[in-house]
């Protein structure tokens, strides 16, 4: 998987997909060329703590969709990218039962967080002074924003180390936004229907 990565890097096929109202764009990289039926899926992320908020998201939206059906999916988050090997994906493999694998891992990663202070009648240091220490409240709130060009792996539990679908698609939205993951889901579920992969059903 590491060798792949960076090879898979270099291509830049782009096919645009059209979502209900939106445009969704995928670069596809290698498309499936086998009918395949997923009862499990395992969702193994790499890269930063985002990429693994972006995991355990994806995978809240595809339990959300499934919820009356008999899917499964689990998730598992190997740390930073170099422990994204063949290796370290076959041992986490062998902890969940599956018939896929979904890899996600970033290629880019601009990531930042904004803290803003919502209301302003009174300031942190007036509300210390007139409340206390223990009443003042904390007024600012912090959000975090990713913004990464992600790449995303089906894998076969029969052979983990060749993908048989590749594609990228940039992942750009506030980290508490499930409507988004909602969004994201949805659009991969269609885009691998067209190709025979039938999730969950």
């Amino acid at each position: 998987m590491k060798r792949l990565l960076l090879l898979l890097w270099l291509l830049v096929p782009v096919i645009s997909a059209m979502g209900q109202g939106h445009d969704f764009v995928l670069n596809e990289i290698r498309e499936n060329t086998t009918a395949r039926k997923i009862g499990s899926l395992l969702i193994i992320s790499a890269g930063p703590m985002s990429t693994r908020k972006i995991g355990q998201d994806m995978k809240y939206a595809l339990d959300k969709q499934f919820r009356n059906k008999s899917f499964q999916t689990s998730i598992v988050h190997l740390g930073t990218l170099e422990y994204c090997t063949d290796e370290n994906i076959a041992k986490a493999s062998a902890m969940f039962p599956h018939d896929v694998v979904l890899v996600v891992v970033p290629k880019e990663v601009e990531d930042h967080a904004v803290t803003k202070n919502p209301n302003k009648p009174l300031t942190r240091a007036a509300s210390l002074v007139l409340l206390g220490p223990l009443l003042a409240p904390n007024r600012y709130s912090r959000k975090e924003f990713a913004n990464q060009l992600e790449t995303f792996y089906l894998l076969d539990k029969s052979n983990l180390q060749e993908p048989f679908w590749i594609g990228q698609s940039n992942v750009s939205t506030n980290l508490d936004s499930n409507k988004y993951f909602d969004y994201l889901i949805k659009n991969l579920l269609r885009i691998w229907k067209d190709e025979g992969i039938s999730v969950g059903g």
